[in-house]
């Protein structure tokens, strides 16, 4: 395993920074923040510049402050139905960037996500919904009905779109290891059943890291989130990310 990103002589680094940015702009995300928790990686961007813009969808435009304190009232409701404790939470949720609030929520909350694609073949979804045995189902409005008829009455389905007035929008104050997990990716099931995958925090940010370093993110880039949340290459983009860049989706 490749322990860092190769590093270029002084005067090359200068020329290819310049390269991807004219203004030659760049804040190094170091390695040894990745040992910390992503809320509480995320939520020093959102101290920095909370007035950019976070997450850009079709429907729905967030600053980091809104992202923030919006995912805040999830993870409250979250804690308020499922107390403290290290848990897998089913995420059902389309396409949008009410997705990306759901997954901030469950990590403020310090439970894992199981990200669920209301697209996928519902004979996929209902095998991880009943193999993950989570005792809450996070989704919205429009697909409430798929979340109701998946949980047949067996776990608590929380509806986002409809949260109870009067949750708490400030982080959460708890501290949360790098070590926890984070979340839980399915394989396809080509080779038999699919089978869960898991990743805790500092190796989520790892990866983010790595890209990080890697491209020269600049404050002026917009990642654009074209994969599923279920399949392992989006977690670039739906990780929050680690330096003031809007995720396009």
């Amino acid at each position: 395993m490749i322990d860092r990103v190769p590093k270029l002589p002084p005067e090359q680094e200068a020329i290819r920074a310049k390269c991807i940015h004219p203004s030659g702009t760049f804040i190094e995300f170091k390695k040894e923040e990745v040992e910390q928790s992503i809320p509480k990686r995320f939520e020093k961007i959102v101290s920095l510049y909370p007035d950019r813009i976070a997450v850009k969808a079709s429907d729905n435009t967030l600053t980091y402050e809104q992202l923030n304190r919006t995912a805040n009232r999830v993870a409250h409701a979250i804690l308020r139905q499922r107390g403290r404790g290290v848990e897998p939470i089913t995420l059902l949720i389309e396409h949008s960037a009410s997705v990306i609030v759901a997954i901030l929520g469950v990590l403020k909350a310090g439970k894992f996500y199981v990200p669920l694609d209301p697209s996928h073949p519902l004979a996929r979804t209902s095998y991880i919904f009943e193999d993950t045995q989570a005792g809450l189902v996070v989704t919205n409005s429009r697909n409430l009905r798929l979340a109701t008829e998946l949980s047949k009455g067996g776990c608590r389905v929380l509806n986002i779109d409809n949260l109870v007035s009067g949750l708490c929008a400030e982080n959460p104050s708890f501290s949360i290891s790098p070590d926890t997990y984070a979340y839980v990716l399915y394989t396809s099931g080509s080779t038999g059943q699919p089978k869960g995958v898991i990743q805790n925090h500092r190796n989520l940010l790892h990866l983010v890291w790595r890209g990080v370093d890697r491209y020269r993110h600049h404050h002026a880039d917009r990642l654009v989130q074209l994969a599923s949340t279920s399949w392992g290459a989006s977690q670039r983009a739906t990780a929050p990310p680690s330096k003031h860049i809007c995720v396009t989706m």
